[in-house]
Formats: structure tokens, sequence, C-alpha cells
């Protein structure tokens, strides 16, 4: 019986010596969801804030991507909506070489601390010059004249 214990002891021990997976290669895509080439990581980056008014009107976020971030380009955006509802009618993006992208899916309501989802620029990664945000704040009695609204940008990049 102790033949037997220490025979299968071994064998469990060695069985999980030889089992073993390279955690770098298991564990790259871990919170990517993007790609699966480990060349390619992508990160969240804050990108700036943009305050919005009651009365919808174009607001401008210098963001100067490539400069920023030593030449990280931005593959997708994310817009959060702080501190109180935000009601947003357009999204345009101007890049590095001064092409203009309006982004139609970012149109709509969103409540405070709600996302959008990833909205998915022209090309593989740019490099972001300026995010022009036309929305507005929806009511709120009791502070009717100074915005609330914050709106956060975040940026995919790699």
């Amino acid at each position: 019986m102790k033949r037997l214990f220490i025979t299968l002891l071994t064998l469990i021990v060695s069985f999980g010596a030889f089992a073993q997976i390279r955690w770098e290669e298991r564990d790259y895509d871990r919170g990517h969801g993007r790609t699966r080439d480990p060349r390619y990581s992508y990160r969240e980056v804050f990108l700036g804030n943009v305050r919005v008014h009651q009365v919808a009107r174009p607001v401008f976020e210098d963001i100067d991507s490539c400069r920023r971030y030593n030449g990280l380009r931005v593959s997708a955006l994310q817009l959060t909506a702080l501190r109180d509802d935000v009601v947003i009618h357009s999204l345009r993006v101007r890049y590095g070489n001064g092409d203009i992208d309006v982004i139609p899916a970012a149109r709509g309501h969103l409540y405070s601390r709600e996302s959008t989802r990833w909205l998915d620029l022209e090309g593989r990664g740019r490099c972001v010059e300026s995010v022009s945000i036309v929305a507005e704040e929806t009511d709120t009695p009791w502070d009717r004249y100074s915005p609330n609204a914050i709106v956060q940008i975040t940026g995919l990049m790699y």
C-alpha cells in the first residue's frame, strides 16, 4: 500500500511538471479582445473632457494623440457622460493628416455614468488631432445656467 501511494504521488508531481502552460503565450490577449497578435497590445487611454451646455453647440477638444502619447495611434473612441444626462447630436474626429470623419453611431442619449460602445475609427489606427462634439445637457431645474454635464473621451490605442 505504501509503495502504491509513493508511486501515485510521484506520478502526480511529474505530470504537473510536464503539463505546465507557458503563461506568456496564454495571457497576452487577456483584456485586449481586439487581436491575438502580441505585438499589438491595446490599452484604454484618457484623451480629454468636454463640458456640455444646455443648448446644443459644438465643443472642441484638442487631443493630438501622436505627440502626447509618443506615436501611439487611436483605433476606437468611447464617450462617457459624467455628472448629468447628455444628448449627443454628432461627433466629428479630425485626424493628423487633416481628414475629418463624422461618426453617426455616437448619436443618442447617455445617462449619467453611461458609456457608448467602442466607436471604431477609419483605418487600423490614426493620429487624432481633435474631437468636436455637438451635444446638449438635459434639463436640470436646480442649476439651469452653469454647465454640469461633462463628456469624457477615452481612446483605445496601440
